[in-house]
């Protein structure tokens, strides 16, 4: 089966920053701090504006010319000692690897080094059911167009225990792929023979009814939370968050992270409820 995503999940952008490139270049340096002080570690642009000093950019760029982004400043930076950078319209910016201090407000830094290459994850949104022997069915051809699926999800969201709504392609999309040849998938967090037979008078197409520990209406709660008081209480900088309805998570973009944190935050929401991505990373 093709698998493309079209997922139905809310994501709140809180802070923005952080550009793919290239860079072919020596290492930069920047100041020596004491032995005992916790550096980090991560990679992401620099940006530096005409009269303005050079800031780090952590999590989403606006892909103009040149780039837009915000960060805390980075001190100790120059660019006679790095290369692959490029400027246009007297600003200047490039994507490197840095190491260095950070206290919250600056950055700063002991070396600078190209970009890692980074694994590319596997995000594709699939169905939770298994392709059946004979193929999926459409118990009901007059109950397949797109007004009866949104109609379907629709009504699924209003349950009180809906926790997520997702569609999969069965076979390679295009701009004529007609409804009936994608895989409706609902997920709750009970009685699902129940919900598969309401839904069913709203959908007669391919149908993978699931089962999912949260609900999304919680997911919601956990996201407001931690992108707000919550999360400061914590000492969170949060860059991004998104509730995943096909995965039940709730998935948040921090600028650092450290384990007491992580413990915190499981043992306040429950072990795999939160998944956390930090854009600086203790070195030990």
């Amino acid at each position: 089966m093709r698998k493309i995503s079209l997922l139905f999940a809310t994501c709140l952008i809180l802070a923005a920053c952080g550009a793919p490139g290239s860079l072919s270049g020596r290492n930069g340096g920047g100041s020596q701090p004491e032995a005992s002080a916790q550096r980090y570690r991560g990679t992401g642009t620099v940006l530096e504006e005409k009269g303005a000093e050079p800031v780090l950019c952590l999590g989403v760029v606006m892909e103009s010319l040149p780039p837009q982004c915000g960060g805390p400043r980075i001190a100790g930076w120059n660019w006679d000692d790095v290369s692959g950078e490029e400027s246009a319209t007297g600003t200047t910016w490039g994507d490197f690897e840095v190491t260095g201090l950070y206290d919250g407000d600056t950055f700063t830094l002991i070396e600078a080094a190209p970009p890692r290459r980074q694994d590319v994850e596997d995000d594709s949104i699939t169905s939770r059911c298994p392709k059946p022997p004979r193929g999926w069915e459409r118990p009901d051809p007059d109950l397949t167009s797109e007004v009866d699926q949104l109609r379907a999800i629709n009504a699924a969201r209003r349950e009180p225990d809906f926790a997520g709504a997702w569609i999969d392609y069965i076979d390679e999309p295009t701009e004529f792929t007609d409804p009936t040849d994608t895989v409706l998938n609902l997920a709750f967090t009970d009685d699902l023979d129940r919900h598969e037979r309401e839904i069913r008078r709203d959908w007669g197409g391919p149908l993978c009814v699931t089962e999912h520990e949260r609900t999304l209406e919680r997911l919601h709660e956990i996201q407001a939370e931690l992108s707000g008081t919550a999360g400061q209480e914590l000492g969170l900088e949060v860059l991004s968050s998104d509730s995943s309805e096909n995965r039940n998570v709730v998935e948040l973009g921090v600028v650092v992270l450290d384990a007491a944190t992580q413990q915190e935050i499981d043992d306040r929401y429950g072990d795999g409820t939160v998944e956390i991505n930090a854009q600086l990373e203790p070195v030990p």
